[in-house]
């Protein structure tokens, strides 16, 4: 941990001072002080953060107006305070938890090392199925170089866990679909077939991970593999609360250790998504001879929620730090490492772990990933020198509305959406399938261009866009406001939580149209090639307008042209970790506008760490 950087905001939150008023009561004997720590640590959680590193004491109780509580008077005989977990405080590994989100860190961290510890298939076992996966012919295009992607197959079929981590276009889904592919291939030769679970934190990433999974089919039958094979390996993806089977009203799920789900391999995606609750749930609900793999970026933005479990999980994944005995693993299933091991000894997790490297994006989108990478490694200098460049667009907002020049012109923009809307609308007399393409066609265009911002509030966060937006489409005269719902055909709108209901969860993107037959309605991608048609009134209380949302919103999408719009003044919630993940949202075109330049600079150096002590349990505790 680095406590020198962290980042607060003064103002206690009224859940923290509650928490502090409970406990007064609670404990008599605690001095106010003591009880204000409980405060302190509470409004950590805010922040993202799991715990308060103990040397931050003394300057976020002056923060919180506490100017002459000393570590000392806040943590000796504190009531509050145990070490063994049988207080509402927990002081472990120089930091002070809620005793809550210290079981949850510890709890993680034993079902990791669990799952870690049992060995399932040799690399003897994996040699032949890998080399049908990956041809000779794969190896030559390489050129000498290493073949991440067997790796990656080989590592998360050693164990019950396992982690494949990489940038934009490195392969992620490729991989998965090969895994998926290696463990039925496996089962079947021994006579059985798997029960695959695919899963990802949001409605929008499951959609977009079961488009790409069937994208990649065609690729396992010119490697030779048979269409039964091919048709035992899952297309469709889940929400992880859909998963696990959300209860209304409650933080509980239907599947735990005692309803366990029913699933030999769960692999989840945007695995940077997922929050220490949704983790500490997911792996409850496992069986121990379930095998779990996570998929994703860990530079991207960590989780909405308190923790970063990505990010702590891949601590040291830059590195190549395998063990002799991991080294001789991948030999014997034909794998070949030509890096040479770092010396960092040999964390547990390096074991169960690899980082894709290398780039399969086409030519055209080198932009895009140089730019990602000069952001990931704070480089200034080389991402000022991007822009203008092929792709990559900056532009300063002096002087003229460059958000509506960027928004509504062009062919991704939307006055090109509501022309195709228009200009493809159906009869009357249309059956349902000329209905639903028309849909699926304004849907999919909807993804071509998405405006981001890292703020919700101010001139500059999405409520003010959606709002200014909205009033430019009908200024302009390309929508007529409806006299009978508060939207209007060809306005996006993103659902803000999970209905079961009516089937579309948190992060979906809809589309209002005027449905030939029954009127105003919102349209949604069902993931499936297939469109869901809602009541606008069923949804009204549940979604913000779609024309702007934040970087947090999109992760788990794909565009082919973002348009970032950056505030005029730097804030803590600006990171390196947002900007990259903003520009990896992005395929073709990335545009940055600005009010003040010194504003990106700023928020690249800036990076964003949260604190726990996952990584350093699970390297510390056990370390091969």
């Amino acid at each position: 941990m680095t406590p020198e950087n962290l980042q607060t905001d003064d103002a206690l939150r009224p859940v923290d001072s509650a928490l502090a008023e409970f406990l007064g009561r609670q404990f008599p004997d605690a001095s106010a002080a003591q009880c204000q720590l409980a405060a302190l640590v509470s409004r950590q959680l805010g922040d993202g953060h799991l715990c308060l590193p103990i040397k931050m004491l003394e300057e976020h109780a002056a923060a919180h107006g506490l100017p002459q509580a000393s570590s000392a008077e806040l943590l000796e005989n504190n009531p509050l305070l145990a070490a063994d977990g049988s207080r509402p405080l927990v002081v472990d590994r120089d930091s002070v938890y809620l005793h809550r989100y210290w079981q949850l860190e510890t709890d993680i961290a034993a079902s990791i090392r669990q799952r870690c510890a049992r060995e399932v298939l040799s690399g003897p076992d994996l040699a032949q199925p890998l080399s049908r996966l990956f041809p000779k012919e794969e190896e030559h295009a390489l050129h000498g170089a290493t073949n991440w992607q067997k790796l990656a197959c080989a590592l998360a079929g050693r164990s019950r866990f396992g982690i494949i981590t990489g940038g934009p276009g490195t392969g992620k889904t490729t991989t998965v679909v090969k895994l998926l592919a290696l463990h039925q291939m496996l089962a079947q030769k021994e006579g059985r077939q798997l029960t695959i679970r695919l899963a990802a934190p949001t409605g929008k990433a499951a959609a977009r991970l079961s488009e790409s999974i069937s994208g990649a089919f065609e690729r396992l039958r010119l490697a030779g593999l048979d269409d039964a094979l091919i048709g035992a390996i899952p297309h469709e993806a889940i929400t992880l609360h859909r998963l696990l089977g959300s209860q209304r009203d409650s933080r509980h799920f239907r599947h735990n250790a005692r309803q366990p789900l029913m699933a030999d391999l769960v692999v989840v995606d945007e695995a940077s998504m997922i929050d220490i609750d949704m983790m500490a749930a997911l792996l409850d609900a496992l069986p121990d001879d379930c095998t779990l793999v996570l998929v994703g970026d860990k530079d991207q933005l960590e989780s909405v929620e308190a923790g970063a479990i990505m990010g702590d999980l891949c601590r040291d994944a830059d590195e190549v730090a395998y063990s002799a005995d991991t080294l001789a693993f991948l030999e014997q299933a034909g794998c070949e490492i030509r890096e040479k091991p770092a010396a960092l000894g040999a964390p547990l997790l390096s074991q169960h772990t690899v980082k894709l490297r290398k780039s399969w994006r086409a030519a055209d989108a080198e932009h895009i990933l140089d730019l990602a990478t000069a952001v990931n490694s704070q480089r200034t200098d080389k991402a000022n020198a991007l822009f203008d460049g092929q792709g990559l667009k900056r532009r300063g907002m002096t002087g003229s509305d460059h958000v509506a020049a960027e928004l509504f012109d062009g062919p991704s923009g939307l006055a090109a959406l509501l022309k195709l809307i228009d200009q493809n609308r159906p009869a009357e007399q249309a059956d349902s399938a000329d209905i639903d393409r028309w849909a699926q066609l304004a849907l999919n265009h909807l993804k071509h261009q998405q405006l981001l911002s890292p703020l919700r509030s101010g001139p500059a966060g999405v409520e003010a866009l959606n709002a200014r937006i909205r009033r430019q489409v009908i200024g302009r005269g390309l929508a007529t406001e409806h006299p009978d719902h508060p939207f209007f055909e060809g306005e996006p709108l993103l659902v803000t939580k999970n209905l079961y209901e009516p089937g579309v969860m948190n992060g979906d993107m809809g589309l209002v149209l005027d449905h030939p037959v029954h009127g105003l309605r919102v349209a949604f991608d069902d993931g499936l090639n297939g469109v869901r048609w809602i009541l606008p009134e069923l949804l009204e209380a549940f979604v913000q307008g779609g024309y702007a949302i934040t970087v947090h919103q999109s992760q788990g999408s794909e565009y082919r042209r973002v348009i970032l719009l950056l505030p005029d003044r730097f804030s803590p919630v600006l990171s390196k970790e947002l900007v990259y993940t903003a520009i990896t949202r992005a395929s073709r075109q990335f545009v940055l506008l600005e009010m003040n330049p010194d504003v990106f600079n700023a928020a690249v150096k800036h990076r964003s760490p949260r604190y726990s002590n996952l990584a350093s349990r699970l390297h510390d505790d056990w370390s091969e």
